[in-house]
């Protein structure tokens, strides 16, 4: 190895702990990795008194160092890649570059390998950056074209009865959303980003849905991430369509702008930064309806994930995402005893909404507990990765309490609502109704909460933790 490559890229983990390797990849094939940089101050940890910044200022203070792009570009040329894009604001460079060229690069071997997420292509070994660039990188992302998060939508099954399934605006009423005029006002001026790693819509089935709800179509703009476009016809059409009639119908005024992007995490993790960065639109929500077990990431891809979550707290950007279907099993259902959690619902910055079953009247909600049964469970435990934050720790919750003798770490969920599928939300998709649930729908109604709080205060509420577990907010919640 090269003298110039004096130790392991610190935060670099290899990919291929829990797969089969079956083989090593082509050389000869053209690949895209990206490197995310270090940001040149360190980005400040948020509390209830933390002013919101401007992308500019964001982007001044802890975007990437001058001397980072020179670099880059000497590392570009001097192994043979292309630089397919510098992104400022995220801090991404893309290069690409024959698949032998990015192995002398990185100091890493391709390999063909099997896991819990299917084939996939992913390295050997941990990466290797030169001396002169090392400073100016965090951790290289695109290593692998694994999936790791899945959608948390649940269709109800055609043999189930619902107990009582609702209109999303029933449950905006049962919740006591705040009203700001007419309904068809609500939300507006407000700007909702919604993640998407699959599927699509049909426009005309969105509009029969808002018509039959008496409200107008909302605005909705596609934005493709990594190839990711607007692809109705497969199974996760089912949680495109849940995102987008619960935030219209929640928040009818507000424009929704949906990011599909590639499924793999490097697609995800590009898809959460453009959209917190986005100059083209003013996002101050958005809603992320997909995630998967913690211990399935690379420690660079969390990292960088993680980061781009702490930067939209800063810009005051608020980040709704599910917490999962499978209790605390976090998906994996481990047999080690201890409560687990997905990511990124576990980041710290991340408002995890958990699922609840909902009962109500003709007078109004009966009843609302925990989901938790034999078709699913809210997604729930403490964190392997994060400590607890000091939001949570102010609180005086207990992890250890959760997992004992076991490290403690950051509780999931936050807040709460209605997921169960037999008390879950009708929607019109594929030519027919249909109630679905899950934490996917958590989420949305979270985000079009915020939307309306938004337009109320005609400021963003942004970074919610400290406020949520502080004495006076907390006493507005219904404990469940």
């Amino acid at each position: 190895m090269p003298e110039s490559w004096p130790r392991r890229l610190a935060g670099s983990f290899p990919n291929v702990s829990e797969a089969r390797i079956f083989g090593f990849s082509s050389r000869h094939e053209r690949l895209t990795v990206a490197l995310h940089l270090s940001p040149q101050e360190p980005l400040p940890v948020p509390d209830a008194t933390s002013p919101t910044l401007t992308r500019e200022e964001l982007t001044a203070r802890h975007g990437a160092a001058e001397e980072a792009e020179p670099a880059v570009r000497r590392f570009a040329s001097d192994y043979g890649l292309e630089v397919v894009d510098i992104d400022v604001r995220a801090r991404l460079v893309e290069l690409t570059g024959r698949a032998g060229d990015l192995e002398r690069a990185l100091g890493l071997r391709w390999v063909l390998a099997q896991s819990a997420g299917g084939w996939h292509r992913s390295h050997g070994g941990p990466v290797h950056l030169p001396a002169y660039l090392e400073p100016h990188v965090q951790g290289v992302l695109g290593l692998d074209d694994r999936r790791t998060a899945r959608s948390h939508a649940r269709a109800a099954a055609p043999a189930a009865s619902p107990l009582k399934a609702f209109l999303p605006s029933q449950l905006g009423a049962l919740y006591d959303f705040p009203s700001t005029g007419s309904p068809n006002d609500q939300g507006a001026g407000q700007s909702v980003a919604v993640i998407e790693l699959g599927g699509g819509y049909v426009p005309s089935e969105l509009e029969a849905y808002f018509a039959a709800l008496g409200l107008p179509m909302p605005k909705v703009t596609d934005v493709s991430v990594n190839g990711g476009a607007n692809r109705p016809g497969g199974a996760d059409d089912v949680e495109v369509y849940l995102d987008i009639e619960v935030l219209g119908a929640l928040a009818p005024a507000a424009d929704i702008a949906v990011y599909f992007s590639a499924g793999d995490n490097y697609s995800f993790i590009k898809a959460i930064k453009q959209a917190v960065h986005d100059p083209a639109r003013a996002n101050h929500v958005l809603s992320v309806s997909w995630g998967g077990p913690e211990k399935q990431w690379q420690g660079m891809e969390i990292q960088a994930m993680n980061e781009a979550l702490h930067e939209a707290a800063l810009l005051g950007v608020t980040v709704c995402v599910s917490s999962g279907d499978q209790g605390a099993s976090g998906q994996m259902r481990p047999s080690d005893g201890y409560a687990h959690v997905d990511f990124p619902a576990s980041s710290p910055y991340a408002l995890a909404c958990g699922g609840t079953r909902t009962v109500a009247s003709d007078r109004g909600l009966v009843a609302e507990s925990v989901w938790f049964d034999e078709t699913g469970a809210s997604g729930g435990g403490v964190s392997s990765v994060f400590p607890v934050p000091s939001y949570q720790s102010a609180a005086g919750l207990l992890p250890r309490t959760v997992n004992p003798g076991h490290w403690a770490g950051r509780g999931v969920p936050d807040v709460a609502a209605n997921a169960d599928q037999r008390t879950g939300y009708v929607l019109w998709l594929h030519g027919a109704w249909q109630v679905v649930g899950g934490t996917s729908a958590a989420a949305p109604l979270w985000a079009a909460l915020v939307a309306r709080l938004n337009q109320g205060l005609g400021k963003p509420v942004g970074f919610l933790h400290p406020h949520l577990y502080g004495a006076r907010v907390a006493a507005t919640f219904r404990d469940v």
